[in-house]
């Protein structure tokens, strides 16, 4: 009997903990290809019997403020490229293994022509561009890192999200742009990449530093994460069970990945935290 009991005792805290929905703070818009991704891995944990209540704030600070103060389980959709530098009141320090879920996408930037425009045309001092980007702080300062170190004087313009800047792309509104679709771009016929501004080689555009080998900035690519905290022992580790199978094995996530043309996304941790630090170097 007391067994029993048992049984239904820990039946009644499983099933709790599976169905309140966990609230998931999103520091990005509501739309783009980190929440994209995010949202792919929220889909497949769905699948699983989980239930999550999205936030998109686009307010760095607001997420960071509500994450660090919350009482109840939550997530927190967060990325290298959300702060310009560490005195930016809503720069958070590297997670540990304890309060990282999982990295959602690792993606580099991808600096692509839209008009006819050689990577010798980018980098003519008697040439100015108009380069187009989001409005992610760490983007607008890799442009105008890039601008100095050239000595050029492009014009950096920004759009809301990665749908008004695809847009603007069609339209042929801009001279080049930097984005990280930039491959499904090129593949699509409407731009061509000029550079990939990481050390992650995708295909056959050049690294940055490739032809720019003393360019301050070598690794730029931007890593998006969701943080935990407010879970028991148990519940976390189901949910980091289940997420990894959703990215290991959940086919609209792996796709969208692959369609992407991302960089494999590592699934171990420590290699999670790792590639996360060597990507925290980026920020002044």
């Amino acid at each position: 009997m007391r067994l029993i009991l048992s049984f239904f005792c820990w039946l009644a805290v499983t099933t709790a903990a599976w169905a309140d929905p966990i609230t998931v703070h999103i520091a990005y818009s509501k739309t783009g290809n980190a929440q994209a991704t995010m949202r792919l891995i929220l889909d497949g944990l769905e699948q699983r019997g989980w239930r999550f209540d999205e936030r998109a704030t686009a307010n760095p600070q607001l997420s960071n403020e509500t994450f660090n103060s919350a009482s109840q389980p939550m997530l927190m959709l967060w990325g290298t490229d959300l702060v310009p530098n560490r005195a930016h009141p809503a720069y958070r320090p590297v997670p540990t293994a304890a309060d990282l879920l999982t990295v959602t996408y690792v993606v580099p930037r991808y600096i692509c022509a839209v008009s006819n425009i050689s990577a010798e045309d980018y980098a003519n001092r008697n040439r100015v561009l108009t380069v187009a980007t989001t409005v992610v702080p760490a983007d607008e300062q890799y442009l105008t890192t890039l601008n100095q170190h050239l000595g050029t004087r492009h014009k950096i313009i920004k759009y809301t999200n990665s749908r008004e800047l695809e847009a603007a792309v069609a339209a042929r509104e801009i001279d080049v742009v930097m984005t990280s679709v930039g491959l499904r771009l090129e593949q699509q016929g409407q731009v061509r990449c000029l550079y990939n501004t990481s050390q992650f080689r995708v295909g056959s555009t050049p690294l940055v530093t490739d032809q720019h080998p003393h360019m301050p900035t070598r690794n730029f690519a931007a890593i998006t994460y969701l943080l935990v905290r407010g879970l028991d022992t148990a519940t976390l580790t189901r949910l980091r069970q289940d997420t990894l199978a959703v990215q290991r094995d959940y086919a609209p996530y792996t796709i969208y990945l692959e369609r992407n043309r991302n960089p494999a996304t590592p699934l171990m941790p420590d290699r999670q935290v790792q590639l996360i630090k060597e990507l925290y170097n980026n920020i002044p």
